[in-house]
């Protein structure tokens, strides 16, 4: 197995499932004596990456977009360009719409919500930031080959990690921390139970049952596919690639230790995110790398 795809370190990935791995560990046997230490329902930080946590996370979907629109457009036949328009169209409007919705007070009651109306304006403002930002740090002269292929691996990775997050939060229907505690919501007297113990109550489930896995999580995870931008940006800074790993790394602990502190998730919850999340960009970058092949790759990527 190579040491980099794409500029994804296997080590990086390893050394991030291992951290999850083991907080799933202490999670399984600790949750509830955790979750009791270190629940603050009055957190400013956790109000505010209650509902903006996300938002840096989502500028992967410009960027996948961006990338497409960058390796299709350029392209002499006009159905090329075409489908790039429509991609970056297309990859914008789903920035906005899971930014707008994260905002809005329709998503829950907790952190610092927004009425539809600004939730939508602010989500509309951030995604063409993100895609104006994006295009203006690509190369002129950046491979077209190697952005298609990076923008297909992000968009993937987002809407593989999507699915399977809903999937998973739907089958076990685990009631939030913060909900068992409150006794004005836990009317029905909803008691702990481990990650394991899978309760389907249907699709339609409220937010005080999503609490298995982290969806927050899982989103930052999505950064760890920054490193695709490194062979491909304007500038030559040194260690970039290590820079954006570790920005992305601070990002999800940030946003994870942000959850648990304000009473979303257990530390199960935020170490399963982690790692269904990081584990699908892999897996993206690591399909892509098969299909390409592994001498054309690499000639593209020097």
């Amino acid at each position: 197995m190579k040491k980099s795809r794409y500029q994804i370190k296997f080590l990086d990935m390893l050394i991030v499932s291992a951290i999850c791995v083991i907080g799933i560990v202490f999670g399984s046997i600790f949750d509830w004596k955790l979750a009791n230490l270190v629940y603050n329902p009055n957190s400013g930080l956790g109000a505010f990456f209650e509902t903006f946590g996300e938002s840096i996370a989502y500028a992967m979907i410009p960027l996948g977009g961006v990338f497409v629109f960058k390796a299709l457009f350029p392209q002499k036949e006009v159905k090329w360009k075409i489908l790039g328009i429509s991609v970056l169209i297309l990859a914008n409007i789903s920035c906005i719409y899971f930014l707008g919705d994260s905002f809005t007070y329709a998503h829950n009651d907790y952190g610092r919500r927004l009425n539809t109306f600004p939730s939508y304006l602010v989500a509309t403002i951030l995604s063409l930031l993100f895609t104006l930002l994006f295009s203006w740090v690509i190369r002129k002269d950046a491979s077209s080959s190697y952005l298609l292929q990076a923008g297909v691996i992000i968009l993937l990775a987002r809407f593989a990690q999507f699915i399977l997050m809903h999937g998973l939060k739907v089958l076990a229907a685990r009631p939030r921390y913060r909900f068992l505690v409150n006794t004005d919501l836990n009317t029905n007297g909803e008691i702990f139970h481990a990650w394991w113990e899978f309760d389907f109550r249907g699709l339609s489930i409220s937010d005080n049952y999503k609490s298995w896995p982290s969806g927050h999580c899982a989103t930052a995870s999505q950064l760890f596919l920054l490193p695709l931008l490194y062979p491909v940006r304007k500038g030559t800074r040194k260690n970039g690639r290590t820079r954006l790993f570790v920005f992305s790394f601070a990002v999800a602990l940030l946003i994870a230790y942000s959850r648990r502190v304000y009473g979303a998730h257990f530390l199960s919850d935020v170490s399963f995110g982690l790692l269904v999340g990081s584990l699908c960009a892999y897996l993206s970058t690591a399909m892509m790398y098969v299909l390409v092949g592994k001498k054309k790759r690499r000639q593209e990527e020097q």
